[in-house]
């Protein structure tokens, strides 16, 4: 029996409209490192737990933590991205994962 490495498998999507392994999923993932590392100890676990595939990424924004980092910031990108239609949100993933700013 043999067992793979981390780096053999593939990581799970952070959200079904990012496909792993693209730049923008790659931005998202730095994001969550940043918060493991930087934030209050319920916003690193909770970003821990993203990573690690066991939490979806809106428990983040529901956090009272995340919320004290920049709670302004933190409601209008959550607002802004909840108000996108599907094709808004399609046109802005293909953007990201291409680069394009």
């Amino acid at each position: 029996m043999t067992s793979e490495s981390p780096e053999d498998t593939q990581p799970l999507p952070l959200l079904p409209t990012i496909t792993p392994g693209t730049r923008l999923d790659q931005i998202l993932r730095d994001s969550l490192r940043a918060l493991a590392e930087r934030g209050d100890e319920q916003t690193a676990d909770i970003s821990q737990e993203i990573l690690a595939g066991r939490s979806g990424i809106g428990s983040l924004f529901d956090s009272a933590g995340f919320r004290a980092l920049d709670s302004n910031t933190a409601r209008a990108l959550g607002d802004a991205w909840a108000a996108l239609t599907p094709d808004q949100e399609e046109l802005l993933r293909r953007r990201m994962e291409e680069g394009d700013s």
